[in-house]
């Protein structure tokens, strides 16, 4: 294959980009929303951080290069969290898996598994009850995942995150 350029230069168009597949569109409009936040909002800054590091580790320790579709569900999910929710760990496993873990002490543990499926995998140790199982995901937080959230970060009547 041979590129010919003629006197003119090259110039990029979005709008005439179309080598980009649905998944390719989905992260580029959840890393937009992201990106959109508040300038104040420290929370974005954490999360992509979070993601580069965790993106750095898997290649660095495992040289593992993570899959497309559990990047973009996880970044998706990330984007859906409540605010007062803090912001987990992130683990890559493996080139199709992508580990959330929130770890607040003893007894006080849930780890997400996110990968190419449509389920979100769901681990968690709240007081003396083991929790595991697995949720569909598409688009909202599901109902298992946001209840075991609410137990780690319990939120009083006044909309105040109450310390555990």
């Amino acid at each position: 294959m041979s590129i010919v350029a003629s006197g003119s230069s090259a110039s990029y168009s979005p709008v005439q980009d179309r080598a980009i597949s649905e998944v390719g569109a989905a992260l580029r409009a959840s890393m937009q929303q992201a990106i959109a936040s508040p300038p104040n909002d420290n929370r974005t800054d954490i999360i992509l951080q979070r993601i580069a590091a965790a993106l750095r580790a898997g290649h660095a320790n495992e040289g593992v290069f993570v899959s497309i579709v559990p990047y973009t569900r996880m970044f998706e999910l990330l984007t859906l969290l409540p605010r007062s929710i803090d912001v987990p760990e992130i683990v890559v496993e493996s080139e199709n898996q992508i580990a959330l873990d929130w770890d607040l002490g003893a007894r006080q543990q849930l780890s997400l598994t996110i990968n190419g499926t449509t389920f979100i995998g769901y681990a968690a140790l709240i007081g003396h009850e083991p929790i595991h199982g697995r949720a569909p995901f598409a688009g909202t937080v599901p109902e298992t995942v946001a209840h075991l959230l609410q137990r780690l970060f319990p939120v009083s009547q006044h909309g105040r995150q109450r310390s555990a």
